[in-house]
């Protein structure tokens, strides 16, 4: 497959990224890039082989898959155009902006049959499979409560950009911490099943002065009653990325931030992984060969299934519903 070609939609550094890995890869493929705009850069990007003027213009190079990497706004109208091309798509996340697009997606796909995964990488995270594995052999038992904090401060995201500037910042092409931190609902639903929105209440701030909500505070609940409580913001410094997930035998504390996962029980404290020094860029990679693997075997494994990314869509519609009532 490496004389195969792949195209990547965006110029952002998570388009960068997958290009790069692309070619780590498939080293003699032909990486397609093309503008999420449409505009056309003054110079070709050193780490792809082709600039194609347009979505249809990279359609008729035949990729064998794409990667969606543009502004979660325009991710119905780029997919799409793939999907009825049967072009595989891996759409990075979240699957849209807005609930209608993602369920006009999901039908899109169905009628087409096209492959269609969503870019959820924490899910490779040597940490959360270990999580995972965990939960699945009930070492903390039946579980009662989860506690999730994700924060960091938006103007260090991206130090060499103005943040109001940014996709994070903007309302129009996405932005706010309930989609730029969709990362927290997809491992929430991955690890613990379906849940229910009970409880949510948003707010901007005026230390960012931003057009869309910077603090996110949720209650869900599952059908066995266990309660997660759900705390997002841009405003934390240093950043915090945190989970605790209690049991009838003891507690699991995975500190995402520092990869690293804690068994704590009557009996003591046990250290069950631990990596600070991990490369996150393999989480990357481990996810483009499982959708690869899934192109060859319809096997998803640990990748976000376009059902898995329209219930977080649907979950976060849920949630702006709720804290609209309020």
């Amino acid at each position: 497959m490496d004389n195969e070609s792949y195209c990547v939609v965006g110029l952002g550094n998570i388009a960068k990224r997958h290009r790069k890995n692309l070619k780590i890869l498939f080293p003699l493929s032909v990486i397609i890039s093309v503008s999420a705009s449409g505009r056309v850069p003054k110079s070709t990007p050193d780490d792809c082989d082709y600039f194609a003027e347009s979505i249809s213009d990279a359609i008729k190079k035949c990729p064998r898959y794409a990667i969606i990497a543009s502004p979660s706004t325009f991710h119905a109208d780029h997919a799409a155009q793939f999907i009825r091309a049967s072009i595989p798509i891996l759409i990075e996340k979240p699957l849209t902006s807005e609930c209608q697009d993602a369920y006009l997606l999901d039908d899109v796909a169905r009628d087409y049959g096209t492959p269609v995964a969503v870019g959820y990488c924490l899910r490779f995270m040597p940490s959360a499979l270990r999580v995972k594995a965990l939960l699945k052999s009930h070492s903390i038992g039946k579980i009662f409560n989860a506690n999730i904090i994700s924060g960091d401060y938006l103007p260090n995201w991206r130090p060499s950009l103005d943040y109001k500037s940014s996709v994070s910042a903007s309302k129009k092409l996405g932005g706010g911490v309930l989609l730029e931190l969709s990362h927290e609902f997809d491992y929430v639903l991955w690890l613990l099943g379906d849940m229910n929105v009970e409880f949510s209440s948003l707010s901007n701030s005026e230390t960012l002065n931003i057009d869309v909500e910077a603090v996110a505070d949720i209650i869900l609940k599952s059908v066995d009653d266990v309660i997660c409580y759900v705390h997002l913001d841009f405003l934390q410094s240093p950043g915090h990325r945190y989970v605790k997930i209690i049991g009838e035998k003891g507690r699991l504390d995975w500190d995402i931030s520092n990869n690293r996962v804690m068994l704590i029980t009557t009996d003591g404290r046990e250290s069950k992984y631990s990596d600070s020094e991990w490369d996150r860029n393999e989480m990357y990679l481990d996810m483009l060969r499982e959708f690869d693997a899934y192109l060859l075997s319809n096997k998803s494994g640990s990748l976000a299934t376009m059902k898995d990314g329209l219930a977080v869509v649907k979950m976060i519609n849920d949630i702006r519903l709720l804290s609209e009532l309020r």
